[in-house]
């Protein structure tokens, strides 16, 4: 059923009242629409909801206002139909509103972006942005607003909407932390899987994922050794790496003769983590030469020279992420535009086949490549050559969760 002609809709703060109701208006102390709408669907966040009307607005609630309603002070107006194009103007402050990041709307119409919003962007865990629109038990995803219908439905499907699972996850571990009772419990996980065609797997949360953290930070040695954190210790795979200055890491100018040599240094840290989806980072401190590099490897075979690794340096402006595969270097992809000479940060990502360098936590660039599977450890490689060393601090490593969540800073707007 399309709404009445004249409808328009907004964003707007929720208005709170803790008055008697009049014909007109809701009743009764808490947050309600503006007046003069007539559907909604609410934008806020869990502590957002929960704030007491002392205390400013946060958040906003998608509206459908009647036609000839005064628009409240404050409100973004997106347009008299789900069918318009918003404008990039319109996405802009919409992204803003909802604590979205730019360029994470640019759908054909408005309804295409409030979709996204309030599926792939949401938040499983309620805490940044509102909570993800959940499967029915017929496995139905829809949007239902007062006065249309159904505004928009798809059928659940655990590929296309992985945030499904991590809420799944996440609410499944808190019924368990309330409920001890295992028969309850298990008759929970029997229903969950039937609904989702989960397995138990799939809705027992995991661990929280591993970690691994090298600050180096032990006595000067030929050797790297055990890690800062003490329940790993590193292999040198190839070339020499040495501690020093009791703090750092090094790869020495006398490792290559030449860059014809074997390209370049590995080391593959001890630790493996829970998932071969994973990360890893290390701060770039300096280097003798303009050739000499350091950079972060992930997904690093436990029994061969086996991983993918980044690197950025300021000769010719180079950055690469590059695999080696059983001893042999590819270079993926590179350009001249993005290196810098350090300090800086260094991280590469792995995650399905999508392969992430950053620097300075900035995306220099993303691509895809599908041979290395599985591998759980996480390493470094280097080159030092006979004019210069390579120079490193702070490793670390981590598994990449389903749905990790960045926090993010609400940004109110104001008439």
């Amino acid at each position: 059923m399309p709404a009445p002609a004249g409808t328009t809709y907004i964003l707007a703060p929720w208005e709170w009242t803790d008055t008697a109701g009049t014909d007109d208006t809701p009743g009764g102390q808490g947050w309600h629409p503006p007046a003069g709408s007539f559907a909604t669907l609410d934008r806020r966040n869990n502590a957002q909801c929960a704030l007491k009307g002392t205390q400013p607005a946060e958040g906003f609630g998608f509206f459908a206002m009647n036609p000839g309603a005064t628009i409240p002070a404050g409100a973004i107006v997106l347009g008299n139909s789900l069918g318009t194009r918003l404008t990039a103007s319109q996405q802009s402050d919409m992204q803003a509103t909802l604590g979205l990041d730019p360029g994470d709307l640019g759908g054909a119409t408005l309804l295409d972006d409030m979709w996204r919003a309030a599926t792939d962007l949401a938040d499983p865990t309620g805490a940044n942005r509102v909570k993800p629109i959940m499967p029915k038990v017929d496995g139905t995803m829809e949007w239902v607003m007062t006065g249309h219908s159904v505004v928009k439905s798809e059928q659940f499907d655990r590929a296309k909407h992985p945030f499904v699972q991590a809420a799944v996850r996440l609410d499944y571990a808190d019924f368990k932390t309330q409920n001890p009772d295992a028969e309850l419990e298990a008759r929970v996980l029997l229903n969950l899987r039937r609904q989702y065609g989960f397995t138990n797997g799939d809705i027992i949360t995991p661990s929280g994922g591993a970690v691994a953290a090298d600050d180096f930070n032990r006595s000067s040695a030929a050797a790297m050794g055990t890690s800062s954190d003490g329940d790993w210790s590193w292999t040198e795979v190839d070339g020499d790496w040495d501690i020093v200055n009791n703090t750092q890491v090094q790869v020495p100018q006398a490792a290559y003769a030449s860059q014809a040599s074997t390209y370049p240094a590995t080391a593959r840290s001890g630790k493996s983590l829970d998932s071969a989806d994973h990360r890893a980072a290390i701060d770039f401190v300096s280097r003798g030469d303009v050739y000499a590099f350091l950079g972060p490897a992930v997904r690093f075979s436990a029994s061969a020279e086996t991983c993918y690794y980044g690197l950025s340096r300021g000769l010719h402006a180079f950055a690469a992420l590059s695999k080696i595969i059983a001893g042999t270097n590819s270079t993926i992809v590179y350009n001249n535009i993005d290196g810098t000479d350090p300090p800086h940060t260094d991280r590469v990502e792995i995650n399905g086949s999508t392969l992430r360098l950053l620097v300075d936590s900035v995306e220099i660039f993303s691509t895809t490549d599908a041979n290395i599977t599985g591998h759980l450890q996480t390493g470094l490689a280097a080159l030092g050559t006979t004019s210069g060393i390579s120079i490193g601090d702070n490793f670390s490593a981590s598994d990449i969760l389903p749905q990790s969540v960045v926090p993010i800073v609400m940004r109110r707007r104001h008439a």
